[in-house]
């Protein structure tokens, strides 16, 4: 779990897949979005300075971190 804390691009191969992660508790992977995109963000900042072959993931992840907070919202299908 430290080594996704550190670059959870590099342990998730999606940021769905965080969002559906049966063991992780709802905090974890809030967290682990959160850096996702923060990650994300650097690179497209960066990107825009300097243009870079790999694709930004950014909307995937903010994507993912809308579907987790409305699960939490309404029910503990996918937030579980």
């Amino acid at each position: 779990m430290d080594r996704a804390l550190v670059d959870p691009a590099a342990f998730f191969a999606d940021p769905e897949e965080i969002v559906m992660h049966p063991n992780l508790s709802f905090d974890k992977k809030r967290e682990l979005l959160h850096r996702w995109a923060f990650d994300a963000y650097r690179l497209e900042v960066i990107g825009a300075e300097m243009p870079r072959p790999d694709r930004s993931r950014l909307d995937e992840v903010i994507d993912a971190l809308i579907a987790l907070e409305e699960a939490a919202v309404t029910g503990p299908a996918r937030a579980a």
